[in-house]
Parts: C-alpha cells; structure tokens; sequence
C-alpha cells in the first residue's frame, strides 16, 4: 500500500490512535486534486449546504443543483468498508 509520512495506510487504518491521520490524509488529497484542477484550467464540483456549486476556471461560480443532501453515515469507530 502506498505511504504517507512513512506509515502503511494498513497501519494507519489498524490503529485507532491513528484516526485522524486518514482525514488528515483526505483532506490533503482534495486540496491537491483542487489545485491541479484549477492549474490544469478545469472546473471543479463541489457541494455546499444544500447546493452543487462548479467553479470555472474564470472564477465565476454556477448553481448546477439545489439539493436536500443525505446526513453523512454513522460508521462505527474501528469498522471496516470497501472504497
């Protein structure tokens, strides 16, 4: 599995002390896919509240959707699932 500041995603995910190191890891990756979206001269998609906001690469801001989103699931500390 890949590394991120020298642990085993595996270990990361087996360890409960080391939590927070996946959001921190999710939370990287989108910063990183934005800035290269944005870069590459790309629009990005993104939900805020109840709207699907896409950002042009001019900066101008377009509502694709006003939707009632889904609360997040509850997922048990130490569960496992499939991505």
């Amino acid at each position: 599995m890949r590394k991120e500041d020298g642990k085993d995603f595996q270990e990361i995910e087996d360890t409960p002390e080391l939590h927070t190191e996946i959001d921190k890891i999710a939370k990287k990756a989108t910063q990183n896919a934005y800035k290269n979206a944005k870069s590459a001269g790309l629009a990005v998609t993104y939900g805020e509240g109840d709207l699907i906001i896409k950002e042009l690469p001019d900066g101008k801001l377009a509502i694709v959707e006003t939707k009632k989103l889904s609360p997040r699931r509850k997922v048990e500390k130490g569960s496992r699932g499939k991505l």
